[in-house]
């Protein structure tokens, strides 16, 4: 198994996380941001929870693993999937859920009612989801004059105590809406009971592979916009991570905080990355500045010039480029 394309922590979990430290608790948009960011955060726990499982798969040579993959269709709309597993035969798309409760599954509706201590809810019915993920895949591998490998589709929910129901005319869908403990045993049955001529040769499919990447497209965040906020919205300064204040200064060739004295060398860069994901991926000496709260132009053309190499304009007026770093 080559995992070509790993799960990381979402762009847009990274974001909310800075949105979340840079607003004032008493905004009247903070709760819903963080409702937001503890939703996501749960889904993404979900999805890699399913790694564990998926590892069973390392023993095959021939397969390929893409996680979050997300492509433009041809008609200008973006699909994602979270997992896609790629044989020379055949292909899988796995679609993780992290719900709680009891899922009550109800193909004539189409629809899935999710029932948690006392409270219920409609929600989307997964399969539908998975069969336009699926439709939109084979219409992309078409249009780019790829050989169209038969599609697998499975709804992974990764909560263990997760009560999965459907009518008894209806068993047929636990089939394919499974308990991630049961990937191994669902995946290898598969593999040994499809049928094992290849319609892709090994470089055809590392080929194909390396397209789907070659393509892949991170999310527009618009944070700010999303919840109609400004930078006026945003605290300045520089972030102290034990004390969660901006109140880290430069002080005797080292940041720290005026409060509890930590050394926070990092928190220029962090600043930087915030300003990269709530404001803009560039940025002046100026702007800067004002979002640091830094007095010193000569202080903040040294962390610019250190951290963002690409920059355009005379010194002035010299606009860099924000190199986004995850660390």
């Amino acid at each position: 198994m080559i995992i070509l394309k790993p799960r990381k922590k979402p762009l847009i979990i990274i974001a909310l996380e800075a949105l979340i430290r840079r607003l004032p608790t008493t905004h009247s948009k903070f709760s819903s941001i963080k409702q937001e960011l503890h939703l996501r955060k749960i889904g993404y726990r979900g999805e890699r929870s399913i790694d564990f499982y998926l590892d069973f798969l390392s023993s095959f040579k021939e397969i390929y693993v893409l996680h979050d993959l997300r492509l433009k269709g041809d008609n200008g709309h973006f699909f994602q999937i979270d997992t896609l597993i790629m044989t020379p035969s055949f292909m899988i798309i796995l679609e993780i859920k992290n719900l709680s409760g009891t899922l009550y599954l109800n193909p004539l509706t189409q629809q899935m009612i999710r029932t948690f201590q006392t409270t219920e809810e409609v929600l989307p019915y997964p399969l539908l989801q998975t069969q336009m993920q699926k439709h939109q895949l084979k219409e992309w591998i078409t249009s780019k004059k790829w050989p169209l490998l038969k599609i697998f589709d499975f709804i992974v929910i990764s909560d263990p105590t997760t009560r999965l129901v459907a009518d008894s005319s209806n068993q047929h869908l636990m089939s394919q809406v499974i308990h991630s403990a049961r990937l191994p045993e669902v995946l290898q049955k598969l593999f040994n009971s499809s049928p094992s001529q290849a319609v892709l040769s090994l470089k055809k499919l590392q080929d194909l592979a390396t397209s789907f990447m070659f393509n892949h497209t991170e999310i527009e965040l618009a944070i700010m916009q999303k919840y109609h906020l400004s930078t006026q919205d945003l605290m300045r300064g520089l972030f102290c991570t034990k004390c969660e204040t901006f109140t880290v200064v430069r002080l005797k060739r080292a940041w720290k905080c005026k409060i509890c004295s930590t050394r926070v060398n990092s928190a220029p860069l962090q600043a930087l990355n915030d300003y990269y994901l709530l404001v803009n991926p560039t940025l002046t000496n100026r702007d800067f500045r004002h979002f640091t709260n830094l007095i010193s132009p000569q202080l903040a053309h040294s962390i610019l010039k250190e951290h963002c190499p690409a920059f355009t304009g005379t010194l002035k007026s010299r606009t860099y480029t924000i190199p986004f770093s995850t660390h």
